[in-house]
């Protein structure tokens, strides 16, 4: 960090992408390489100039100014980094939407942005064609991957309302040549959306200087990341832990990027790590768990990642279990960081040697916090409470969401909802949620969200969604029902309800197991006793 600017040094007209891209030019690694994408190498410069371009085609062609909001629906790929660093490099808003949704929530997000444009991947064509009467601010769509010769045709009814461009025709003839617009280090750069306790995700409204905030602390204090280091993320560019993996922290100090378009399954992982040789790797239990089955009978991981120092994981509780064979089979500890989109990142993380599991670790430095009870006021070392935290890459709030962000943001300090507590020598430790809302896959699940649509099936008259530890040492997503008149039930009536979740729900939201019962446990007030269902399920 020699030289660098400390945050508060950061002049009042800033604009992220000068320190992402333009500084690491300007320190001499313009013919780095930057990303890995397949057979692709990807330098800085070469970056650089494709920023430059697509910037100034949706300025002249697309007419985005600043503050506008462009939406991002692509997979992992150099698209989504030159969209999301030209979009702000104008001045305008990057909004990444996840490839996981439904097409009611694509439609509720697109809606929501208000986006004019949108750069999407040509897999999503069919989806936009069919939610076209539901968007009522879409005008425009850059399609990435459509360079087929046989695609010349759009298809019936596309082009009716929306203007569409392919990414790669679009920005051919572009200029290189782009001023960063005279963005003020307070003007919003970035939303990253987030689900709340009603389950429709929240945009979290990020400025310029977030980023240049975070990663200031993070990279030397806890990631220790340098120019030489190679990132590999299995969690996806459209969440905050992996938009922070894979493009703002290795970026900030001029370091390498694996990008992987598809799924994260343990042979595409694992063929990446042998491939790239990545020095740091980002993931979930769950997907460190499925990496763990699938490597354990091979035996090959110690020899052929020898080239991974560090794995870090975050989204959800990474079990003893699971951190102790990962241990043995690796030599290599799973680190666990603590953050959220609001906050941009991570603020607590378990350094070398005492990433044990619960543990999260030390406050990173830049970031303070305190544990409250339920009045607010600090509760005492090893009392339990809900989690504060103050920093400047904490998000200004939510996008139309009066009362969420109230309650969320709280002054300076940001209320997590996460329930730690901390030991005399300052290290933290997990408990739990203070709300109902739990994380799948690292993403998070509300359950009054899913009974929604699950108490829409005509078989069903009332429904609850607990989340439980299961056998797998993955938290397991159980639904329990209750049937109409309580008529009988197999397993005919259960791949029912499933099917019909399926084609309303994402994949990771539908419960892994669906349990029929005479009656939902509640109290004097008619509130579903949810722990009751949480002792049912495990005395079972």
């Amino acid at each position: 960090m020699t030289g660098r600017a400390t945050p508060d040094q950061l002049p009042l007209y800033y604009n992220i992408s000068q320190t992402l891209l333009d500084d690491n030019i300007e320190n001499g690694l313009g013919g780095k390489i930057a990303i890995y994408f397949r057979e692709q190498t990807i330098t800085y410069d070469q970056l650089s100039l494709e920023v430059n371009k697509l910037g100034n085609l949706l300025k002249t062609e697309f007419g985005v100014i600043p503050e506008a909001r462009v939406g991002l629906l692509l997979p992992d790929c150099p698209e989504f980094v030159s969209g999301f660093l030209a979009v702000i490099k104008i001045g305008a808003v990057a909004v990444p939407l996840s490839t996981m949704l439904s097409p009611s929530d694509y439609a509720y997000l697109l809606n929501d942005t208000r986006a004019a444009v949108l750069i999407a991947d040509k897999a999503f064509l069919d989806l936009l064609l069919s939610l076209k009467e539901s968007l009522e601010y879409l005008k425009c769509v850059l399609v990435v991957n459509d360079d087929d010769a046989d695609s010349d045709a759009w298809p019936d009814g596309l082009g009716n309302g929306y203007r569409v461009l392919r990414y790669r025709e679009g920005i051919e003839f572009q200029s290189t040549l782009l001023q960063a617009a005279n963005t003020n280090r307070n003007d919003a750069a970035f939303w990253g959306y987030t689900s709340g306790s009603t389950g429709r995700p929240k945009g979290t409204i990020h400025l310029q200087h977030d980023m240049y905030y975070a990663a200031f602390y993070l990279n030397p204090h806890f990631y220790d990341i340098s120019s030489g280091d190679i990132l590999y993320s299995a969690s996806k560019l459209s969440f905050s832990y992996g938009l922070g993996n894979s493009l703002w922290i290795p970026f900030f100090s001029g370091a390498s990027v694996v990008l992987e378009s598809r799924r994260s399954t343990p042979d595409v992982v694992v063929s990446n790590i042998r491939r790239y040789k990545p020095t740091k790797v980002f993931a979930v239990p769950t997907i460190y768990k499925a990496i763990y089955a699938y490597l354990a009978v091979r035996g090959q991981m110690v020899e052929e990642c020898r080239s991974v120092r560090r794995y870090y994981s975050a989204g959800e509780v990474l079990s003893k279990n699971l951190y102790d064979k990962w241990l043995k089979l690796t030599g290599r500890e799973i680190l666990t960081v603590l953050g959220s989109t609001e906050a941009l990142q991570g603020y607590i993380g378990a350094s070398a040697g005492i990433g044990h599991p619960g543990c999260l670790g030390r406050i990173i430095p830049g970031y303070e916090a305190k544990i409250v009870d339920e009045q607010g006021h600090e509760v005492k070392p090893e009392e339990k409470g809900v989690l504060m935290i103050r920093g400047d890459s904490i998000a200004s709030g939510y996008w139309n969401r009066h009362q969420e962000s109230k309650s969320a943001f709280r002054g300076e300090w940001l209320y997590t909802g996460d329930v730690v507590y901390r030991t005399a020598d300052g290290i933290f430790w997990y408990v739990g949620r203070s709300d109902e809302m739990f994380k799948i896959a690292g993403l998070w699940v509300s359950p009054t969200e899913i009974e929604e649509v699950l108490a829409a099936h005509p078989l069903i008259r009332e429904c609850a969604v607990i989340c439980c530890d299961g056998n797998d040492d993955l938290l397991s997503m159980i639904a329990y029902a209750v049937c109409e008149d309580n008529a009988a039930v197999d397993a005919r009536t259960e791949q029912s309800v499933q099917d019909f979740l399926k084609t309303r729900l994402p994949s990771y939201k539908c419960p892994r197991k669906m349990i029929f019962i005479s009656a939902l446990p509640r109290s004097s007030t008619g509130k579903v006793q949810r722990f009751k269902l949480k002792e049912l399920y495990k005395a079972a």
